[in-house]
């Protein structure tokens, strides 16, 4: 259900498990479910989403998906805009998360100029694919490979489009491995090999 407050929009939604991160948004005085010090919600949950009009989210518009990562989580709109939220430490948020303001309610910002089909949290990092494009963008933990196998930095803390020449549809985020699935049906894997979860 969402619902419009000044100049946020509200999206309410339930959930449980570790909120040790904040990945389910409960980390605040004024949250219904009444969580603090990083408490886990052992039941069902009120989680509210406050979403900022600037994000150029319809009132009315609906959330489409919802990913769980080690410490993040993610919420996908109808328009492809992207909400992360949770543990930041490895930039696994990218540009997004939460803002802060004097509103009742954490703000949260989406991933900015990336209109997104398809996410995959692993435990540390986030792959996310462009609507239109098929192009695969990646951030977070990289101390594997399992965000950008070109880079040699430990940490991508933007979303960085990754060299595949294929049409990607969907992307898969292991704790230190990636996949993705072209349109053409072929499996395209980078990251730790040790256990051969990657294809040679």
């Amino acid at each position: 259900m969402t619902k419009q407050l000044r100049n946020q929009n509200l999206h309410f939604m339930f959930g449980s498990g570790s909120n040790q991160r904040n990945q389910l948004l409960l980390q605040t005085e004024n949250n219904a479910a009444a969580l603090f010090n990083n408490e886990d919600a052992h039941e069902m949950k009120e989680i509210v989403l406050c979403a900022d009009q600037t994000d150029k989210i319809e009132v009315n518009e609906k959330v489409i998906s919802l990913f769980a990562g080690g410490g993040h989580s993610a919420i996908l709109m109808q328009s492809g805009r992207l909400f992360l939220f949770g543990s930041n430490e490895h930039s696994q948020l990218g540009a997004s998360g939460i803002t802060q303001s004097s509103f009742p309610l954490p703000i949260l910002t989406c991933l900015r100029d990336l209109f997104i089909s398809y996410c995959s949290l692993g435990f540390s990092h986030s792959l996310v694919v462009e609507k239109e494009t098929g192009r695969v963008y990646s951030f977070g933990d990289n101390a594997r490979g399992q965000a950008d196998p070109d880079n040699c930095a430990s940490t991508i803390p933007l979303p960085t489009a990754l060299p595949l020449k294929e049409h990607i549809v969907a992307v898969f985020a292991g704790v230190f491995h990636s996949a993705a699935v072209s349109e053409d049906g072929e499996l395209i894997t980078w990251g730790c090999g040790r256990f051969g979860q990657c294809l040679p």
